[in-house]
């Protein structure tokens, strides 16, 4: 009785941010005095049932109150000092006492544990979480959730990212643990400066529910972005006097109220890049039309060498290089220089084709590993020679991907089990890689890659509801799957997942 109680608080207070996270005025405020209501009401009960204790023992309505109170004073407890101590056990304890635990107390308090393990890291700590995850079971949004924030303990934030994002594909939804997963993205997206995503998830608080921090992290966000329904400058310093961690993020304040509502977004470097790459290339080739052989290949080498003198290198850099070699290595004069220096070196007649052929084979070989490193696809439109490199990279990403699902569905079928997060690990990293290659190579690499990472993913996600009871996990394959089938139009993968998505999944919430 007392927990349902406790999930009916935490549910008003959830509809009633996520009214203001809408705009919803009118509805926040009601939910909030209902909210505000039910937890006067509870206070007064509590009160009244300690003074009625007090006159048969006041060390009973001492005990009574503590209880009656520890799931009100949890907030007051776990971030100010528990959580920013890095007390793991003692914030377990607490955590699972908190008002927003909900139906599944102990994987909140594993949760909020893995939060104190991030902010000051220990190898017992991580051990000890670690360890209550294992025999946690079968693991659902919660255990994601904690194995996200461990992995931020322990310095590693592209996977942090990584799980604490996957929550998302998970049907078993812990409100509370949720709103810290999504903490825990926006602070590392701020610190990367990426505001369009924390804009992004702001648009659907059904999916991401929002702590105070969020909600004003997302505030700057919007201004800074300039999305619609960004809140004004008042409206802003609201949220930060809200959240916690005023002193570290009144910068963030200042220029987030700075940047006006509503303005222009700011134009895309891509493109102009594009443009001046596309330019550049042009008044090049004009100006080079009327050089000499030799100044098209040394034009070529100088922008080929530009490419490894670091920094970032994008399609367009990489599409230019490849049309400065097409547009060298067909000068008629080249070919004439070559045999001429064929000649004079006493080699024999098809040496300079020899030679142009080698010269190709050995730019295109390095702009493909240039562009797998830099994880972009050089440009069809770009000639010969950037259409050969996109041929050869679709094929050699189509062969990884199907090794990698056909590793991954043998080890499955061979009953060889890793540990439940390492699964939801290995499927997140082929997942990553399938859609990244869809990204670079387009729809073309996914409708030829969908059937083999359909089978594949498909026998996996039975082996985890069938033999390993990992309900969840199996269920968040399959919605997967579904939506890549209605991408690439497989219907009959869409009717297979849709009645695998329609059996009960059981939950812990």
């Amino acid at each position: 009785m007392r927990s349902l109680w406790f999930i009916a608080l935490h549910w008003l207070h959830r509809r009633a941010l996520d009214a203001r996270r809408r705009g919803q005025r009118g509805r926040h405020l009601g939910w909030s005095l209902l909210a505000g209501a039910t937890v006067a009401v509870t206070l007064v009960l509590a009160l009244a049932l300690v003074v009625v204790l007090a006159d048969l023992s006041w060390l009973l309505a001492a005990f009574v109150g503590v209880v009656a109170l520890l799931p009100f004073a949890a907030p007051l407890l776990l971030r100010p000092v528990l959580v920013r101590r890095g007390w793991v056990r003692a914030a377990a304890i607490v955590g699972e006492q908190a008002a927003g635990a909900g139906a599944d107390p102990a994987g909140y308090g594993l949760v909020v544990a893995a939060w104190a393990q991030a902010v000051r890291p220990s190898p017992a700590g991580a051990a000890w979480v670690r360890a209550r995850l294992t025999a946690r079971g079968r693991i659902g949004d919660c255990e994601v959730t904690a194995d996200g924030l461990l992995a931020l303990g322990d310095g590693d934030p592209r996977a942090a990212r990584e799980l604490l994002a996957s929550v998302d594909l998970l049907v078993e939804v812990h409100p509370a643990a949720r709103e810290l997963a999504t903490e825990a993205l926006t602070v590392l997206d701020a610190e990367a400066g990426e505001w369009a995503a924390i804009a992004a998830r702001a648009s659907a608080p059904g999916r991401w529910p929002a702590t105070s921090l969020t909600f004003f992290l997302e505030g700057c966000a919007q201004r800074l972005t300039g999305a619609a329904g960004a809140p004004s400058a008042g409206e802003l310093r609201a949220r930060w006097a809200l959240a916690p961690g005023r002193r570290g993020t009144w910068a963030m304040l200042a220029a987030a109220i700075a940047a006006p509502r509503g303005r222009a977004a700011v134009p895309d470097s891509n493109s102009n890049s594009n443009s001046n790459s596309n330019s550049n290339s042009n008044s090049n080739s004009n100006s080079n039309s009327n050089s000499n052989s030799n100044s098209n290949l040394r034009a070529a080498l100088a922008r080929h060498a530009a490419l490894h003198a670091g920094g970032a290198v994008t399609a367009a850099e990489l599409g230019a290089v490849a049309q400065a070699w097409d547009q060298a290595l067909a000068e008629p004069a080249v070919s004439a220089w070559l045999h001429e220096r064929a000649g004079q070196l006493g080699c024999d007649a098809g040496a300079a084709d020899t030679a142009l052929r080698v010269v190709r084979e050995r730019a295109s070989a390095d702009l493909a590993t240039v562009a797998q490193a830099a994880r972009v696809e050089i440009p069809a439109a770009a000639g010969h020679l950037a259409a050969a490199i996109g041929r050869a990279s679709r094929h050699e990403r189509l062969s990884a991907l199907e090794l990698g699902f056909a590793a991954w569905h043998d080890r499955a079928r061979a009953d060889a089990a890793l540990p439940a997060l390492a699964e939801w690990r290995q499927f997140l990293a082929l997942r990553a890689e399938y859609e990244r290659a869809g990204a670079s190579a387009g729809l073309e690499l996914r409708r030829l890659a969908f059937p083999h990472v359909f089978d594949a993913a498909t026998e996996v996600a039975v082996w985890l509801w069938n033999r390993r009871d990992e309900f969840v996990l199996a269920h968040a394959l399959f919605s997967w799957l579904a939506a890549e089938a209605a991408v690439v139009g497989d219907a009959a993968a869409i009717e297979l997942c849709a009645r695998n998505m329609s059996l009960r999944v059981p939950t812990r919430t």
